[in-house]
C-alpha cells in the first residue's frame, strides 16, 4: 500500500541533519540564511549536501520564515519529498525476524502529524521495527511529523493499511 508522496519543508538544524542522514535521496534542496556562518553543525549540513549532490541555496529571513510557517528555523530549511510507505507484510517480517524483541506500533486515530511525530520518538526509544497507521483518517508522513519526531520518523518503515483490525 503506497500513499501519496507530498513535498514540504523540514526546518531547524537537527531535523535537516536527520533528513540528510536518514533519507538523503528525498532531500531536494537545502536553504540557508544568507550571511550565516558555515561552522559547527551548519558545516556538517554543507558537507552532507556536497557528499550527496544536494543543492544549497542562500535565502533571506522572510523566505525562511515562510518555509517554516513562522516556526523556529535556526537559519536552515530543507525541501523534502516524503518517503514511500512500506508494505505491511514487510513490517511484519521485520518484527518476526527480531524474535521476542519484535515490536510493531499500530496507531489508530492519530490525526495530527505532530502527535504522530511525538509517538515516533517514543517508539524509537522502545526499539520498534515499524509503525502501522490507517490509510484514510490517520496522519501520514509529513514534514510536520518528521520535524516533531526529532529525526526518528525517517528511521522507521511505515505502512498504511485500509483496515487496522484486519492487519
Amino acid at each position: 500500500v503506497h500513499g501519496e508522496v507530498k513535498m514540504g519543508q523540514v526546518y531547524g538544524v537537527s531535523p535537516v541533519l536527520e533528513a540528510l542522514g536518514a533519507m538523503p535521496g528525498a532531500v531536494e534542496a537545502v536553504y540557508m540564511l544568507a550571511g550565516s556562518r558555515s561552522s559547527g553543525r551548519s558545516a556538517e549540513v554543507m558537507e552532507l549536501c556536497r557528499k550527496n549532490g544536494i543543492r544549497i541555496e542562500t535565502v533571506g529571513k522572510q523566505a525562511l520564515a515562510s518555509m517554516s510557517h513562522g516556526g523556529v528555523h535556526q537559519g536552515i530549511a530543507a525541501s523534502i519529498k516524503a518517503p514511500d510507505y512500506a508494505e505491511f507484510d514487510e513490517l511484519l517480517a521485520d518484527a518476526r525476524s527480531a524474535g521476542k524483541h519484535g515490536l510493531l506500533l499500530i496507531l489508530d486515530g492519530i490525526e495530527d502529524p505532530h502527535n504522530l511525530g511525538a509517538v515516533c520518538r517514543s517508539a524509537s526509544a522502545l526499539g520498534a521495527q515499524g509503525i502501522v497507521i490507517g490509510k484514510d483518517r490517520d496522519a501520514g508522513i509529513t514534514p510536520a511529523a518528521i520535524k516533531t519526531s526529532a529525526g526518528a520518523l525517517p528511521l522507521f518503515k511505515v505502512a498504511r493499511v485500509t483496515h487496522l483490525s484486519r492487519a
